[in-house]
């Protein structure tokens, strides 16, 4: 049985670990410094942390409607299976993630706002290669980012920027969209509102009303950021959720989206961006039934019908054989046969006429040892095989 030692170094600092994991607590206190060796005063260039490590920093503002800022300055830990998580909020059961970082950043700072006042950050390490870890440092706002000094001013009273000229957001961080003379700035969206006939973040894109657009060649454009909120039948209402491991189809002039993980929730939202006019909505559904959330699953296009196969079910655990099917004409779900097995991560291919292609994936579940769901990294449990070279075919329509 390992010995706990806890030592009180001031009324604000509280510091306790274990042979296995270091545990610190910091109450009160406007800024501070964190590393991936708190052991230890500074960081050194040629330190490097330890195998089989675990840190856990607990942060409370001093009063409550403040603002947490995070800033990793930097970071190189051995990507995939040395993590750090941080999350809004230090009670377990009501911890958000905000962000799982891993690997080698060695430019841009990472920045990250807790908008509760508390932050939790865990860190944990496995027993293979180990790289010099982090450093980081936070500082209490009473607005997100002090309004980004000159951009804005804050409001003491509500916590909330009031954004100079030129400048948006909820630090008055991004410049407000010049929208030239085809489009209006809108300051509830964020974003331009484009006059008929033209489409982009800027508005200068010309549609002539059908898809694709009249553009350049070998050049990408944005054509929305715009994200307007709608309503979701399963939620209040509220934004697109930013997610990963979804999918996006296109049929006609719709892109569809299914599924996702937002880092915190495996989701079931089924979106629909109108790509002439660059606005989001709910796809209305015509029939009761529907597939539940899922990501890492794959998709693929068929006539006016999307096919959906496999996927994560549950964050960081089981997997599916489903397929579903859904048509955008008559906005209904069928169920289809199941897979040879569960699996995630795979590719599903069109072969012309009605031939749907399965290849690879991961056929095993992934434990994520070190968070609650969401980025594998633990090597043991996720573990590639000629097992995922199998090809599958189903027959469609």
């Amino acid at each position: 049985m390992p010995i706990i030692c806890i030592i009180l170094i001031t009324n604000i600092h509280l510091f306790a670990w274990t042979t296995a994991s270091i545990r610190v607590l910091i109450q009160g206190k406007w800024s501070g410094n964190i590393s991936s060796s708190p052991k230890y005063a500074g960081y050194e260039e040629d330190a490097r942390y330890e195998e089989d490590e675990e840190f856990e920093w607990f942060i409370t503002a001093p009063s409550s409607g403040k603002f947490i800022e995070l800033t990793f300055s930097a970071f190189k830990t051995e990507c995939l299976y040395d993590y750090v998580t941080v999350y809004d909020d230090i009670l377990e059961g009501s911890r958000v993630q905000l962000a799982s970082i891993s690997g080698h950043h060695s430019t841009t700072p990472i920045k990250i706002i807790s908008n509760t006042g508390k932050l939790y950050i865990h860190f944990v390490s496995d027993a293979g290669t180990v790289y010099n870890g982090f450093r980081g440092s936070f500082n209490v706002t009473i607005c997100p980012s002090e309004c980004t000094g000159a951009h804005g001013r804050c409001n003491v009273t509500t916590n909330k920027c009031a954004c100079n000229a030129g400048w948006h957001g909820e630090a008055c961080n991004t410049p407000t969209v010049d929208c030239g003379i085809f489009g209006i700035f809108d300051s509830a969206t964020n974003s331009c509102k484009c006059k008929v006939g033209y489409v982009g973040v800027q508005c200068d894109i010309t549609s002539p009303g059908i898809y694709p657009f009249q553009l350049p060649r070998h050049q990408w454009y944005t054509l929305t950021t715009n994200i307007s909120p709608y309503y979701e039948s399963w939620h209040h209402l509220k934004e697109l959720l930013p997610r990963q491991g979804h999918t996006a189809d296109v049929i006609g002039d719709s892109l569809f989206v299914f599924g996702g993980f937002d880092l915190n929730h495996v989701l079931a939202h089924f979106s629909k961006l109108d790509i002439l006019t660059g606005q989001w909505s709910e796809v209305a559904l015509g029939c009761p039934a529907s597939p539940t959330g899922r990501y890492k699953h794959s998709s693929v296009v068929y006539q006016d019908s999307i096919l959906y196969c496999g996927g994560m079910v549950q964050a960081g655990g089981a997997l599916s054989d489903e397929c579903w099917l859904f048509n955008t004409t008559s906005s209904c779900w069928t169920q289809y046969p199941s897979l040879v097995e569960a699996v995630a991560g795979h590719t599903l291919t069109l072969a012309p006429p009605n031939r749907v292609l399965l290849f690879g994936g991961n056929p095993f579940v992934c434990v994520d040892r070190s968070i609650d769901g969401g980025l594998v990294k633990d090597a043991q449990n996720c573990v590639l095989s000629t097992e995922t070279l199998a090809l599958s075919i189903i027959y469609i329509g």
